[in-house]
């Protein structure tokens, strides 16, 4: 196990992540954003420097504070501790967005903006990178430093899981297994989430439907089931969605 593959299991158990919770309901209407879904790690080799990259979903910034002193602490024999990070969602009524970074000690604008960089240009909010550097004795230049910095970020990134919070309609049925395969198709058709299964002298089912596209799932439900099933409307919340993952560049 490589050293950041052992971090990454010694800070997923970290209570400084933080994530808003897919089922966190406010009064106002909820807004769309891009986060990442778990902690994601990377480990990359410069000219004999290493670079360990850290990316985790957070809310809070204490806790972003928090997180960053803990690697600290893990890495405390390292010779830069680099970290962006970028919080609130925006166009959310009462959101504050805030996002801060640091060179920590490298050349200006070649590390602390490479790693905010990773965050932006996927529009990622909720969200912070670390990028720790153990220094190999052999400098690497403002191009060399900006590339390592940028690829160690951009990987972590990568490996946790960037998605789509999407606020959908939660509704649950009970469907008999006559109708559960039909079902399964027309809901992935449809762009329905399939959040919980339970299997019983029925299936029953908690689903996320965009708020769009209830209607066509009220109907096609009836038509399927001869109007014998109907789904109960539960709450509005988040509910997450992959997208792609994106190209690290060289």
């Amino acid at each position: 196990m490589s050293a950041a593959q052992q971090d990454d299991q010694d800070f997923r158990e970290n209570d400084c992540i933080s994530f808003r919770e897919p089922d966190q309901v406010d009064e106002q209407p909820l807004v769309d954003y891009h986060t990442l879904m778990e902690p994601g790690t990377s480990e990359i080799v410069i000219k004999k420097s290493t670079f360990l990259g850290y990316a985790f979903p957070m809310t809070e910034e204490q806790a972003a504070i928090d997180q960053l002193e803990a690697i600290k602490r893990e890495h405390n024999d390292a010779r830069h501790h680099v970290y962006a990070w970028r919080l609130g969602i925006p166009g959310q009524t009462g959101s504050q967005q805030l996002q801060r970074y640091s060179d920590d000690g490298e050349p200006q604008g070649t590390a602390g903006l490479p790693v905010l960089e990773s965050l932006s240009r996927l529009d990622l909010t909720d969200a912070m990178v670390v990028v720790v550097r153990y220094f190999g004795g052999i400098l690497l230049g403002r191009g060399g430093l900006v590339r390592a910095y940028s690829e160690a970020a951009s990987t972590a990134v990568a490996a946790a899981e960037p998605v789509l919070m999407t606020s959908q309609d939660i509704y649950h049925l009970v469907l008999p297994y006559a109708y559960f395969d039909t079902f399964n198709h027309r809901a992935a058709l449809q762009g329905i989430a399939i959040l919980n299964t339970e299997y019983g002298s029925a299936v029953s089912l908690e689903v996320g439907v965009p708020t769009e596209k209830v209607a066509d799932f009220l109907a096609f439900t009836a038509n399927l089931s001869g109007g014998d099933v109907i789904p109960a409307f539960y709450s509005k919340r988040y509910v997450p969605l992959t997208v792609p993952s994106p190209e690290v560049e060289p």
